[in-house]
């Protein structure tokens, strides 16, 4: 067929084409006058990391950067959350009803990358109901992250006091000895070279001790984290199975030889010295490398999809990593002191006795004075913080419905038709067998056409009697 015969069936069955067009036309026009209208209210809030404030700690250590997004997007969909809202709002369901799960699934959170953005979107067919669920949904994930903030905030500052109270008696039991001591023996002013061992031990002492404590700290959240996780899955990935990962002792290897390294340096250099400048970034590279070893670690065995088991097992390595890292600056720094000791080697009973009692002393009162500093940080850190949620845009009563959108749903139908209807008009002209010109009688015959018998139009025929 040539392209004029497709042209002569369309002209010839143009009525089927243009009736196919008007029903599909019409029909969507009808069933958009017909659907419920649906109103979308949208807020936008910013998520601020302010997990630092919350362990004084993360000073001795360089700063973890964690992103937390994963973890707030999914308490932004989460059950508990939605539930909260259904409460606030005295809606006339539970959380067991199908109306409860119409309207999670109404709810959608978009994340903005890298910018701690995040962006909630409500569909529902009462625009009022929509706003407000936007809006109380981000109250009270507001309120629940200030709590969750509040909680650590004030675990931080229990464990602290604790640590004050048993740091407090050490500082007064060595005070007394040295003070009895020198009363006894009458040592009141050791030679300078005994002063200044005496004062780069003590410093190293504060050192590992302040260390030890944050290692008691990264202890006691893992083991926390490790019975939640067994709440939550069977599947528990014990501190043993990520240190014995292969890569990861050979960083604990590499930190432990710059630790020591860089404790050399510290005794003949300043911190501003270009080779402790060096050290210190190899020692934040390594830490850094060790870090994304151990997540990969787990994530390459982690077989469940429960989000809160996801969080709590992220909680889980950024807490083992830095446990593995502190024990590591925590055994440097003891091979450290121990070297230095050495340079009592040569000094009387009495003379070494007299260094140790006053490296004690010395040793308890910086202790002392690091963890009252940090009892009132973490103490004003509890007593004024915030969720860290900001709200950048509040959701408003939405004017105008975002389905159906009549106009849209027209031209696709409009589009629809036309396709619909030369589709109708081919395949009626395929299903239609019947001979309609000689052409097709030569076709249905075999034979030649003789003779043709016009068609006379019936005025013709009345105008000569026929």
């Amino acid at each position: 067929m040539e392209l004029r015969d497709y042209l002569t069936i369309l002209r010839r069955r143009k009525g089927v084409a243009i009736l196919i067009f008007l029903i599909t036309i019409s029909a969507t026009y009808i069933g958009s006058k017909l659907m419920v209208p649906v109103y979308r209210a949208t807020t936008t809030i910013v998520v601020e990391d302010n997990t630092q404030a919350a362990n004084p700690f993360r000073q001795i250590m360089p700063e973890w950067s964690k992103k937390e997004e994963l973890s707030n997007l999914e308490v932004l969909k989460s059950r508990t959350l939605m539930a909260q809202v259904v409460k606030d709002l005295q809606l006339p369901f539970d959380t067991a009803s199908k109306r409860f799960t119409a309207l999670r699934k109404a709810i959608s959170v978009q994340q903005v990358p890298d910018a701690g953005l995040f962006r909630i979107q409500v569909d529902l067919s009462d625009p009022k109901l929509a706003r407000d669920v936007a809006n109380v949904l981000v109250e009270a994930f507001e309120r629940q992250t200030q709590m969750v903030n509040r909680e650590e905030a004030r675990s931080a500052r229990e464990f602290i006091k604790e640590q004050l109270e048993i740091s407090e008696q050490e500082l007064l039991k060595s005070e007394n000895e040295l003070a009895r001591f020198k009363e006894k023996e009458s040592l009141y002013s050791p030679a300078d070279e005994i002063r200044a061992a005496v004062d780069r031990i003590a410093r190293l002492e504060t050192s590992r001790l302040e260390t030890g404590v944050a290692l008691k700290e990264a202890e006691a959240r893992l083991a926390k984290i490790q019975i939640e996780l067994g709440r939550q899955s069977q599947d528990i990935r014990s501190s043993t199975t990520l240190t014995s990962n292969p890569v990861v002792e050979q960083f604990s290897l590499k930190l432990a030889n710059l630790e020591v390294e860089l404790a050399a340096a510290l005794e003949k250099y300043t911190e501003k010295h270009p080779a402790v400048l060096a050290l210190r970034t190899q020692i934040d590279q390594t830490k850094k490398r060790m870090g994304e070893e151990m997540r990969q670690v787990v994530s390459s065995e982690t077989r469940s999809v429960n989000p809160v088991y996801q969080q709590l097992m992220q909680e889980a390595v950024r807490w083992e990593t830095e446990r593995v890292m502190l024990k590591v600056r925590y055994d440097t720094l003891t091979r450290t002191i121990s070297e230095n000791e050495s340079a009592f080697a040569g000094l009387s009973e009495k003379e070494l006795k007299f260094a140790r009692l006053s490296r004690e002393a010395k040793t308890a009162e910086n202790i002392f004075s690091m963890l009252k500093e940090k009892y009132e940080e973490v103490r004003i850190t509890e007593a004024t913080r915030t969720s860290g949620v900001r709200v950048v845009d509040s959701a408003t009563l939405p004017e105008k419905p975002i389905k159906p959108r009549i106009g849209l749903n027209l031209i696709i139908a409009a589009f629809l038709g036309a396709f619909l209807g030369v589709w109708g008009v081919f395949l009626l002209e395929y299903l239609d067998t019947t001979i309609k010109t000689s052409k097709d009688a030569e076709e249905a015959t075999g034979l030649p056409v003789l003779g043709r018998i016009p068609v006379i139009p019936g005025n013709e025929r009345k105008k000569h009697g026929w």
